[in-house]
């Protein structure tokens, strides 16, 4: 009996509908050269606009496991379990990965494989098919279409890679455009906030404007006002001196003819009766006018206190026109003051960045020079970067922006953690990592 050397393919497909994110695996397994190693390749689709990703593979430590050279993606294999790690999903949302199987006995073999990504800072985790290997002996007589599947297979490998990468390419482009149309919809966004903003401040100019006009007419009235009742009063007071005058009069002439009654007895009875007439209606008018001085010193004085309240009115609203006056001009020092520090915090910040820029060009020219390498630990690989998703991992996990590192390799943006000058600095910072800041998925990296 001989091992036959065959062409083995195994596809399973699941289609799951999580969180509106259709995810779906494929294994394809074949029977290498070797006696029983089997090449094993895994594509999952369906993940577009996934951040990391995470394949788990349950392997009994009994059977033997190899990285292919095809394979791009990093993985560490601990007791029972095989992990690949996905820093950076293509844009296409698709990842193919590469690795063999060495089995320790024949036998039908089945593997479970779970599968976990991150969306938008949200972890999800679900089953993918189990990778199902059958390694038994069969027949010789069975081996002689080998050399015709190897070929054809080589063929559909090559049509699939430049599929690939066409489909690739549109995804390029299609991106380009996408953030070409957000970058527009942005620049209109803010000219409409600056638009509104100059709106609201006009706004705000012409309500100042017209409480001023309004101060300064209730001012004219209140003056109008005070003319008007100071005329009046003057009114008053002519007319009570001309009643008081008219009156001294009439009491002169009233003893005149007394007098001349008193030297002339020869006024008849007649005439002293007129006399006692007059004096009884003079009289009666001198009351009279007495009573119309009284109201008119009545009125005087009521119009006297209407002007003290017009007075203490006028003093209120000057009082809250000059209280508006004071906060506005609070208000503006204020604003001067936080511009002010605004600009000197600025300053500040962009001297202090020269300066870490300095120390940092001088310590990588240092190290350059002493010919030392530098180990960092790579947390994340893009295939699409922004410095708001980069903010927002760095507010997460509470990381110093200043310790970030970027490298663009490729169409990825490699973003590592820290700069150290030995391995062993470097595992010590991924653990650190690890306990203080909750990221599992990471790796050490040279920089140069």
């Amino acid at each position: 009996m001989k091992l036959r050397v065959s062409f083995l393919l195994i596809a399973f497909l699941i289609q799951l509908n999580f969180y509106a994110q259709n995810v779906a695996g494929v294994h394809h397994v074949e029977k290498t050269t070797q006696n029983n190693e089997y090449l094993v390749k895994t594509s999952v689709s369906g993940l577009k606009n996934v951040d990391i990703a995470k394949l788990v593979i349950e392997v009994d430590s009994s059977h033997q496991f190899k990285k292919s050279a095809n394979n791009p993606y990093f993985f560490d294999r601990k007791s029972n379990e095989v992990k690949f790690y996905v820093m950076g999903v293509p844009p296409s949302g698709e990842i193919n990965l590469e690795f063999s199987i060495v089995l320790s006995k024949e036998g039908d073999f089945t593997f479970p494989v779970k599968f976990q990504y991150s969306k938008n800072e949200e972890k999800q985790q679900l089953d993918l098919p189990k990778i199902k290997i059958s390694n038994l002996i069969l027949l010789a007589n069975e081996t002689q279409n080998k050399e015709q599947e190897e070929i054809d297979k080589q063929a559909n490998l090559k049509k699939e890679k430049q599929l690939e990468e066409e489909k690739l390419a549109k995804n390029i482009a299609r991106f380009n455009a996408e953030q070409e149309e957000k970058k527009k919809q942005e620049e209109v966004k803010e000219l409409a906030q600056q638009k509104a903003q100059e709106d609201k401040e006009l706004q705000q100019k012409l309500e100042e404007e017209k409480l001023a006009k309004n101060i300064a007419r209730f001012n004219a009235e209140q003056e109008g006002k005070k003319k008007q009742e100071e005329l009046a009063a003057e009114k008053l007071a002519k007319t009570a001196e001309e009643n008081q005058t008219k009156l001294e009069q009439e009491k002169l002439f009233s003893e005149q003819k007394q007098k001349e009654a008193l030297d002339s007895k020869r006024i008849a009875e007649e005439q002293a009766q007129q006399k006692a007439k007059k004096e009884k209606e003079l009289q009666q008018k001198l009351d009279a006018e007495k009573l119309v001085n009284e109201e008119a010193e009545k009125q005087v004085k009521l119009a006297q206190e209407k002007l003290l309240a017009e007075q203490r009115k006028q003093e209120e609203v000057d009082a809250l026109a000059e209280k508006k006056v004071k906060e506005q001009k609070e208000l503006q020092q204020k604003l001067d003051t936080e511009k002010i520090a605004k600009t000197e915090a600025e300053k500040q910040a962009k001297l202090l960045a020269e300066q870490r820029k300095t120390q940092e060009t001088e310590v990588v020219a240092e190290v350059q020079k002493s010919n030392l390498k530098t180990y960092s630990v790579q947390l994340l690989s893009l295939a699409s970067f922004s410095e708001d998703r980069l903010n927002n991992y760095c507010k997460k996990h509470n990381l110093s922006k200043d310790k970030i590192v970027k490298r663009q390799v490729g169409n990825l943006m490699k973003i590592s953690y820290g700069k150290v000058n030995s391995q062993s600095e470097a595992t010590i910072l991924q653990q650190k990592l690890k306990n203080q800041h909750q990221i599992e998925a990471s790796f050490i990296v040279v920089l140069n």
